[in-house]
């Protein structure tokens, strides 16, 4: 692979970062396709710079003595190279599971519990105890009469 993919003086672009954003442009444009939903531009736009920090800061860790010890400003100028996959990888993983938890999205599909306590809330009935699809109307969710199936 070349290093640099465009020399033109005054214009310097390197294989990698191109590739990087190439990379950053097909994955934003196959979420929004795939998944169906337009809102996810915030999730995308924390796990590129997770991905580009946590590339760095592996590469800055790995080659602290004998890079950047001497000259810790060093750290910030990426334009000189030193990324490191993993890094990104992990630092972007750590990122999206927050996300999840904070936003308390759940990818499974839900189960036979939440489903039926949702058709019970939207038809107005109580779950019976013990059983997962019978309801009780609600105006005889206090009386011991109803038997549950």
């Amino acid at each position: 692979m070349f290093p640099d993919l465009i020399d033109l003086g005054f214009l310097h672009i390197r294989t990698y970062g191109a590739c990087m954003a190439t990379g950053f442009i097909v994955c934003w444009w196959l979420v929004e396709r795939l998944s169906g939903r337009k809102d996810l531009s915030n999730l995308m736009m924390y796990l590129m710079v997770a991905g580009v920090v946590g590339s760095r800061a592996a590469y800055v860790i790995e080659h602290w003595q004998s890079e950047f010890a001497a000259d810790p400003l060093r750290v910030i100028r990426v334009d000189q190279g030193g990324l490191m996959f993993y890094g990104g990888l992990i630092l972007a993983l750590v990122v999206f599971f927050a996300w999840c938890i904070v936003k308390r999205e759940r990818t499974a599909t839900p189960s036979a519990a939440s489903a039926a306590s949702s058709t019970a809330a939207a038809t107005g009935a109580t779950p019976t105890p013990g059983a997962r699809s019978s309801f009780r109307p609600a105006a005889q969710a206090g009386s011991s009469t109803a038997a549950a199936p």
